[in-house]
């Protein structure tokens, strides 16, 4: 009996990569009570964009991952500060760095008075595939 490897799925390049990561950190969005921004077809492929809800502010948001987790996001410098935050998904980005992100967000946001049953976030983007994630580039 002869064995041949399994084939391997082919490689993303890496926009494609990009723009899955950046995608798929979006996506339990909604489970944590948070929108993207903006809506498609305008979505960065470098970067997840959420909407800060009303009653909270996007700056505070920020320092709290900061402070607690010592894990750096952004917000914005325009008329949308305090009223967005920014998550990076380009460069050295996997999956257990986008579920950290997740669950240290989630936390932040809780700490902070926002309604979110812990590990909703996780729970979503695990059963959107994002512990399937293809690091696997080429140029």
């Amino acid at each position: 009996t002869t064995f041949r490897p399994i084939a391997s799925p082919p490689a993303r390049s890496m926009a494609d990569s990009r723009r899955w990561r950046s995608s798929t950190c979006g996506r339990p969005s909604s489970a944590m009570g948070l929108k993207v921004f903006p809506t498609a077809p305008m979505l960065s492929n470098t970067v997840t964009v959420f909407s800060v809800p009303d009653r909270l502010d996007g700056r505070q948001i920020v320092r709290a991952m900061y402070d607690r987790h010592r894990t750096v996001i952004a917000g914005a410098r325009n008329r949308l500060n305090g009223r967005v935050i920014r998550i990076g998904t380009m460069g050295a980005i996997d999956e257990a760095t986008i579920l950290t992100d997740l669950a240290q967000l989630e936390d932040v946001l809780r700490h902070l008075g926002w309604p979110v049953a812990p590990g909703a976030g996780l729970v979503a983007a695990t059963t959107c595939g994002i512990d399937r994630l293809d690091t696997d580039v080429t140029s």
